[in-house]
């Protein structure tokens, strides 16, 4: 039976390397798992086998944990630990999906906006999350109704 050494048992801070990179909202998961997508920092001595990269768009809508599982000089072959999105519910089944005289976007350092159709006026920015512009909205269609 295998035992574990403990020379090879150390706390985890003494081996860990761990990166994070902040993405445009138009990136997905899936683009990050490209190896020629880490061309610019795969010939970093210091990302090795085994390191950790978080990765979250401006727009906050989800998070993404990869592990890096090889190296060369022109990319890095990472695989996904854990992948979270927020905010992701279904529409509601009794409104069209264009019902809405508003549109909520990310508009990066203005953050979160609902931007009104007819004229396409921003009327509420600078939301910090999906939810707070959505609740404007919510707020502004009811009070129309």
């Amino acid at each position: 039976m295998f035992k574990v050494l403990q020379k090879d048992f150390v706390p985890a801070e003494f081996k860990r390397v761990a990166y994070r990179v902040e993405v445009d909202a138009a990136v997905s998961a899936e683009d990050l798992l490209a190896p020629e997508c880490w061309a610019h920092v795969a010939k970093d001595k210091e990302v090795k086998l085994g390191a950790i990269i978080e990765v979250i768009p401006r727009s906050g809508e989800w998070f993404l944990e990869l592990l890096v599982r090889g190296k060369t000089d022109t990319g890095l072959r990472v695989a996904i630990l854990r992948y979270v999105e927020f905010n992701k519910q279904p529409a509601p089944a009794a409104a069209a999906p264009d019902a809405s005289e508003f549109e909520v976007m990310f508009r990066g350092r203005a953050g979160w906006s609902v931007k009104r159709k007819s004229d396409k006026t921003v009327v509420f920015e600078g939301g910090t999350a999906r939810e707070d512009a959505e609740k404007f909205v919510a707020e502004q269609e009811s009070a129309l109704a």
